[in-house]
């Protein structure tokens, strides 16, 4: 499982073979919130996109991650997220 932390300026990437997190640039808007992913899903989901950059619409860990293409707004894909132990948000 992928663990994603965002917020702020940030979006931290935990992969699951404990390698080191990967901070990635990233314009945030809203409450921070970290969510847990399977790899492979969310993978694909970004792949599916059209160009280089995506939007992560996250509403909490209950509700659907929506990828959107940067380039093509209307390209959607919706990827359900994972409550990560001891996260409440």
């Amino acid at each position: 499982m992928v663990a994603l932390d965002i917020g702020g300026d940030r979006l931290i990437v935990e992969m699951p073979d404990g390698s080191d997190a990967q901070r990635l640039p990233a314009v945030c808007t809203g409450a921070a919130i970290r969510l847990g992913s399977a790899a492979p899903l969310l993978a694909k989901a970004l792949a599916a996109s059209v160009g280089p950059d995506v939007l992560l619409e996250l509403r909490g860990v209950d509700r659907p991650v929506v990828v959107r293409s940067a380039d093509q707004g209307t390209f959607t894909t919706l990827a359900m997220p994972h409550r990560l132990e001891g996260t409440t948000r």
